[in-house]
């Protein structure tokens, strides 16, 4: 039987550096090229996990990239509605495909997931293969002696580098061509799922967007986006490319990359780091292409004349490993669970509707602290998808250990929704780090102010009046702090505290102390009682010297 081969796309959305799409086009020695190739993707509407406006906006646009350059190639994307295991069995009975081709992912869900699939379409004379490309590295290459992922950079790094990465391969030139197509589809379905499958054009299409008012009306977003809180960020592997050329096109740049030295009060067009996260996360870039280029850099600098881990561009994307590693190996790596190894339970507020800090987490959530510094952040994160490593620091500390003490599930839950660049194991990873009851990070104590930080990097809150409008005329001296600026220049700013804008929600100063004092009392008492809790014997234990190494303010910047 000639082999019909289905490339069910995820997150590998690009025809660079793309093995399983190379397979299927019969690139490499001894390699033949498949009957008819049918490129996939199923649109699926979450139910269990987010994802926002602004994060369908960057997918959609990225599926059309996709379907552009398959076209250009003879071929085309298909987008199925539904869910995978039970779509995908309809489509590769239809089409009598032979081997469903993917890009391997390591997260436990997408394993377990891969394994409905695989079972589904197993009775129909159809293999699942899998491939490598989401990651650097297995995961399989990255554990220490003692069987874990190590809990350090300086751990991680040093086996990372010992593993051999594949060299990029070019975008094929070639494809097979996808036979009888919709045809093939609907002889084989009954109408009503045909139509439900093919969506509202009938006939596999990306849904439609409304480039100007950003409304998508299959997918229930029909209130337009007003222009000022569109995100800059337009999807695909065209834009992934032309923004990784341009950011590569100063190899000092690239060399000097210090990640704790670049500005969360930077943004675009003048971000002070690549912005490229969002192109990896839906693997418009691939992870190895990007890798390449930075390492080109290296050679063409020399040793001694760029950065290293853990601050380093090129830690960048070992950052991206390390969690994704982390989040393969430990059970319930999302949540505060005695399964998770990594984790330690300090009491905190639930935040979960109708529970103990629900409110709080809206007002942080919706830009409501009253602290503009925090407030800005969010702002960024709504309107445009993505924020600075260092704001996510700032607001992820202001709602867990520093100020209201709210579980960091509830953040990681915020993020998932809004986050262009959302990866389940980055995010959870991260958050659960900047709570500071991790086995990653110990000195909880080290708190970010929520005035103060903001200030050593941007003193005149250009940043605040970017995203914060209503302090736009508020004078420098109290832009951090409007509510002490006396009332008459409130009122000439255009901005009264308590009417225009909030009041703060509570005293910095007051509250982290309280919080210190917690999580000192929970640690010790999970300490005292042999409770289950971070471990930090179970792999090295974490490194507080590379947490400062992570988010190392400019030397003015103070914390507390």
């Amino acid at each position: 039987m000639a082999r019909s081969s289905l490339l069910w796309f995820r997150r590998d959305l690009r025809l660079h550096d793309h093995p399983a799409l190379l397979h299927a086009a019969g690139a490499g020695p001894n390699a033949t090229a498949a009957a008819n190739l049918f490129p996939v993707y199923c649109l699926e509407v979450p139910t269990k996990k987010r994802c926002g406006h602004r994060r369908w906006i960057f997918l959609l646009e990225s599926l059309r990239d996709l379907d552009n350059s398959l076209r250009a190639l003879g071929s085309r994307l298909f987008v199925v509605r539904g869910r995978a295991p039970e779509v995908l069995p309809l489509v590769v009975r239809a089409w009598s495909a032979t081997e469903v081709l993917v890009q391997s992912s390591p997260e436990p869900f997408a394993k377990a997931r891969d394994a409905d699939v695989a079972a589904a379409v197993a009775p129909l004379g159809c293999e699942f293969r899998g491939f490598a490309g989401r990651n650097l590295f297995d995961v399989e290459s990255v554990v220490d002696k003692s069987g874990h992922v190590p809990l350090t950079m300086t751990a991680f790094a040093k086996l990372a580098e010992r593993v051999p990465v594949p060299a990029p391969e070019p975008a094929p030139t070639w494809l097979p061509g996808v036979g009888g197509g919709i045809e093939q589809l609907r002889a084989a379905l009954d109408p009503a799922t045909f139509a439900a499958l093919a969506g509202p054009e009938g006939d596999f299409s990306v849904p439609r967007v409304d480039a100007a008012a950003q409304t998508v009306p299959e997918l229930g977003f029909t209130a337009p986006v007003p222009a000022e809180e569109q995100s800059p960020h337009r999807g695909g592997e065209t834009e992934a490319l032309r923004r990784l050329d341009a950011y590569m096109s100063d190899p000092g740049r690239v060399a000097r990359f210090e990640k704790p030295k670049t500005s969360p009060a930077a943004f675009p067009p003048n971000a002070d780091t690549t912005v490229l996260s969002p192109y990896v996360t839906y693997g418009c870039l691939s992870p190895r292409t990007f890798l390449a280029r930075i390492e080109d850099v290296y050679r063409e600098v020399g040793p001694k004349k760029h950065t290293q881990a853990p601050v380093s561009l090129k830690a960048q994307l070992y950052w991206r490993e390390f969690f994704m590693a982390h989040g393969a190996t430990v059970p319930d790596f999302e949540r505060v669970s005695p399964a998770n190894r990594v984790c330690s339970d300090v009491g905190w507020r639930s935040g979960l509707p109708g529970e103990d800090g629900a409110e709080d987490l809206a007002a942080w959530a919706e830009a409501r602290t009253g602290y503009p510094w925090i407030d800005a952040a969010m702002m960024q994160l709504r309107n445009e998808g993505w924020m600075h490593h260092l704001a996510r620091h700032s607001v992820a500390c202001f709602l867990t250990r520093g100020d209201l003490y709210v579980n960091w599930e509830r953040g990681a839950e915020v993020f998932e929704d809004l986050l262009l660049d959302h990866d389940w194991a980055l995010n959870r990873g991260n958050w659960l780090w900047l709570s500071g009851t991790s086995a990653f990070f110990r000195t909880y104590w080290r708190v970010y102010s929520p005035v103060k930080w903001g200030q050593g990097f941007d003193p005149d809150g250009k940043f605040i009046k970017r995203y914060l409008p209503v302090l736009a005329r508020m004078p420098k001296q109290y832009i951090y702090e409007p509510w002490k600026a006396p009332l008459a220049v409130q009122k000439a700013a255009g901005c009264v505290v308590g009417v225009d804008y909030p009041k703060p929600m509570l005293d910095h100063a007051a509250a982290s102390k309280a919080n210190m004092a917690k999580i000192k009392a929970a640690l010790a008492a999970i300490r005292d009682g042999g409770g289950e809790g971070a471990r930090e014997d179970e792999a090295g234990g974490g490194d507080d010297a590379e947490e400062e190494a992570r988010d190392r303010p400019k030397a003015r910047a103070k914390r507390r």
